[in-house]
């Protein structure tokens, strides 16, 4: 198999998130971009070892945008990532998600919106429409935002961003249409309508806030006493 073949092979695993059959699809094998793609599937595993792109594979540029990623220096992995999916234009669904979570980690949303819009021109994915309504939501754009979920609505999946379109309904003074959204969303996540039973919601919380405030200073709150 010639080299460029088994550079569309590893790819292709890639893509699919076949970490292991990379690394022994291109072992021992004397290619820069090939060595990328193994080394790039290597740190997916927890095995990277120390390497860098030489500047003349095709992958060097994913590699250090998710090199930056496991760092968790979200900000250049966010420009790397984008780089690479406006320039290079092939990605797999997870590479988009990794994406989305680098812009959201570092705020960098009119990068986000800059990729995602001109994806959204050829590949009209719910995914790619989340990531155009998450980044108008946080531009303040927020009729943008809700035609955005009103086309796609069927398709999103995402709680919280169930809650941002409510929240555009209120930044835009639609209160009527915000409280119907909203008690509709409380149905679909609880299985049951909305009750107002704001006194016996106050007395549980006058009886738990004590012992609440106690568990805080002493750093041993769970996650569900959090959440209260």
């Amino acid at each position: 198999m010639q080299n460029s073949e088994l550079i569309e092979r590893t790819w292709e695993l890639y893509s699919q998130q076949k970490f292991q059959e990379i690394v022994s699809v291109a072992d021992g094998l004397n290619d820069t971009s090939l060595a990328e793609i193994q080394h790039l599937a290597l740190m997916e595993l927890g095995q990277h070892r120390d390497f860098t792109p030489t500047g003349d594979g095709m992958f060097g540029e994913l590699y250090r945008a998710m090199h930056s990623y496991h760092k968790r220096n979200f900000e250049t992995a966010s420009r790397g990532l984008g780089g690479w999916i406006l320039n290079r234009g092939y990605y797999g669904q997870w590479l988009l998600d990794r994406f989305v979570e680098s812009c959201r980690r570092s705020s960098q949303f009119d990068l986000l919106f800059k990729v995602a819009s001109r994806l959204i021109q050829t590949n009209k994915s719910p995914r790619v429409a989340e990531a155009v309504f998450l980044a108008l939501y946080h531009l303040g754009k927020y009729e943008d935002a809700l035609k955005i979920f009103d086309t796609y609505r069927e398709h999103f999946s995402d709680g919280s961003l169930m809650q941002y379109a409510g929240e555009c309904l209120m930044k835009l003074q639609r209160y009527d249409e915000a409280e119907r959204f909203f008690l509709a969303l409380f149905k679909k996540m609880s299985g049951r309508d909305y009750q107002d039973n704001y006194e016996e919601v106050r007395d549980r919380y006058v009886k738990a806030m004590p012992g609440l405030k106690a568990l805080e200073k002493k750093q041993g709150l769970s996650e569900g006493e959090w959440m209260e």
